[in-house]
């Protein structure tokens, strides 16, 4: 069913709401998850954790270089040597991350990891997706909008202002599983508060970014 801009203004804040209050007032107590070398893989190549865990990998840096590749904005890059002993790693922002060995990328040596914002369990059950707040925010010009999906799905990824009217639709295809970015071009766009809406596999969710030249 088609909703007019006033009621897809009540859907967007019902949503943004639910998110809130479902998020509200849990704590989680940071977690260290050790990654350990297998011939040529991690024993653990996907991972879902919390802004404030630390992921620690063990084994041989002589023989393999663990690297970013792939990592939210305003996130800390990091990369062992051949004097690393143990390689530890702090989480401090939400989003989809990707690396790799620098050796042994070209024989599958990859892995990833996703972390939740501050108060939502990454331990609960597996949800359709996790979608995260786009960076920058507030915009100026344009912001990156990521989410994870924890299974392949027709996704949806539409922008509206704060009267519930559409401003752009940046995805409408089928994904494959893993981590996902769209970029968002704000400018030309009166300031003020927009929300981004994300279905997939049957689940909405909805965040809110503000646009500020």
């Amino acid at each position: 069913m088609q909703l007019d801009s006033t009621s897809r203004l009540k859907h967007l804040l019902l949503s943004l709401s639910f998110v809130i209050l479902c998020t509200a007032g849990i704590a989680n107590a940071a977690t260290k998850h050790i990654i350990t070398f297998k011939s040529y893989e991690f024993d653990t190549d996907t991972l879902t954790l919390n802004v404030g865990d630390t992921i620690e990998w063990q084994g041989s840096f002589l023989n393999h270089l663990v690297e970013s590749k792939s990592i939210p904005s305003n996130a800390a890059s990091f990369k062992s040597t051949n004097d690393t002993k143990v390689l530890d790693y702090v989480v401090t922002v939400a989003g989809v991350y990707q690396y790799d060995c620098l050796y042994h990328a070209n024989l599958g040596m990859k892995g990833s990891f996703h972390t939740v914002e501050a108060g939502v369990i990454a331990s609960a059950p597996i949800a359709a997706f996790q979608l995260y707040p786009n960076t920058p925010n507030p915009v100026t010009s344009s912001t990156e909008i990521s989410f994870f999906l924890e299974k392949a799905g027709n996704v949806m990824l539409k922008v509206y202002d704060e009267k519930g009217v559409e401003i752009s639709t940046l995805m409408n295809s089928r994904m494959e599983r893993g981590g996902h970015n769209a970029s968002f071009n704000a400018a030309g766009l009166p300031n003020g508060v927009y929300f981004y809406e994300l279905q997939a596999n049957g689940t909405v969710a909805v965040k809110q970014m503000v646009v500020q030249h």
